[in-house]
């Protein structure tokens, strides 16, 4: 695709987080600055906040390849719902530790003699978490537990809590998780991209796989952009993807202003044509909940009922948990629906354009 077209060794704007891409913004600093320096005793979370999009994902991926082996042992954890001995077993996990089956005191005692041994060498501990908003109430007091032992005046290791706004407003307001709120030593907000971090973000990318200013890009288009995307990271990554697949398909070697308001109206299509979809997805899982807790009153029988099957009574508290259920299924096939339609959509343009 434009990769082929325009000679690149790679696509620099996949959605997914990859660390080789990583580029440091001025609100990244504080984090960096923390970590690089010289070896220090734990004292506390630090809380790294950022809206959906800005990166933070790849912020720690890259912190996990960034940190010296010889002063830190890193371990990263992505799944956060889970707390008691399952969190515990998640942190032994990270750091590549004997997770077996064994009780909280046994779990523990792992944890924190990993610990010591790494401090009785020079070494610190650090515990990055992803997504870290989806961590229980309990689950923090969990972690927080877990980050110390008897005898001990400080924490055991780093800990590293990234993930969204709602994150740090909880524990500032939430009165039940004071003691989380004492621990937090740190905090840092990732920030949108600035025009010129825009613009420089942009330019990292391209040179990674080998740009050499084909396409052209101009400065109101670098602007456009910018603006388009209010300086979110995820966004950017959509909006100049699609511009470069645009270029390729019309076989431009300088994309404009005009190419930007083409990609923008496109998107802002599919942003209308997703929500109307979310809509009637939503619309027909609530009616397929609603049917079920009414056990088919009123409605005609499903195949089930007719074959002698009795469909059971959703337990009580179940009906949102069914509607996120069919929600993810149902947007799962749409999605896939769409890919294939664009892949549809690509060869025939590809086809066309060679006759």
């Amino acid at each position: 695709m434009y990769d082929d077209y325009y000679k690149l060794t790679g696509r620099p704007f996949q959605l997914t987080p990859d660390p080789k891409y990583y580029f440091q913004s001025q609100s990244h600093d504080q984090i960096i600055d923390y970590l690089s320096g010289d070896v220090k005793t734990p004292d506390g979370f630090f809380l790294v906040i950022g809206d959906i999009g800005t990166g933070k994902t790849t912020l720690a991926r890259h912190l996990l390849k960034m940190l010296d082996d010889s002063d830190y042992a890193c371990g990263m954890m992505s799944n956060t719902r889970v707390e008691g001995e399952d969190l515990i077993v998640t942190m032994l996990t990270a750091f590549d530790l004997d997770a077996r089956a064994g009780n909280m005191d046994s779990l523990l005692s792992k944890l924190h003699e990993f610990a010591h041994k790494l401090q009785a060498k020079g070494r610190q501990a650090v515990l990055i978490i992803d997504e870290a908003q989806n961590l229980s109430n309990s689950a923090l007091e969990d972690l927080r537990g877990a980050l110390t032992s008897e005898g001990d005046a400080q924490p055991l290791m780093h800990c590293l809590l990234i993930g969204q706004p709602g994150l740090q407003e909880r524990i500032s307001s939430d009165s039940s998780l004071k003691s989380i709120a004492d621990c937090v030593s740190n905090s840092c907000q990732l920030e949108s991209l600035t025009i010129e971090e825009s613009t420089g973000y942009l330019m990292h990318r391209l040179r990674m796989v080998g740009w050499d200013n084909n396409p052209v890009f101009t400065e109101d288009t670098l602007a456009a952009l910018h603006s388009n995307s209010n300086g979110i990271p995820r966004q950017l990554n959509t909006m100049c993807g699609r511009l470069l697949l645009y270029g390729a398909l019309e076989e431009l070697q300088e994309l404009d202003l005009d190419a930007v308001e083409n990609v923008t109206e496109g998107l802002a299509e599919e942003t209308k044509l997703n929500a109307s979809h979310r809509e009637r997805i939503t619309s027909l899982a609530h009616s397929g909940v609603s049917n079920a807790s009414m056990g088919g009153a009123n409605n005609a029988a499903s195949p089930l009922e007719l074959s002698g099957q009795k469909i059971p009574e959703p337990e009580p508290g179940k009906e949102v948990d069914e509607t996120d259920g069919r929600l993810n299924k149902l947007e799962g096939m749409m999605k896939s629906q769409d890919a294939t339609l664009k892949q549809l959509t690509s060869l025939m343009t590809q086809l066309a354009q060679k006759k």
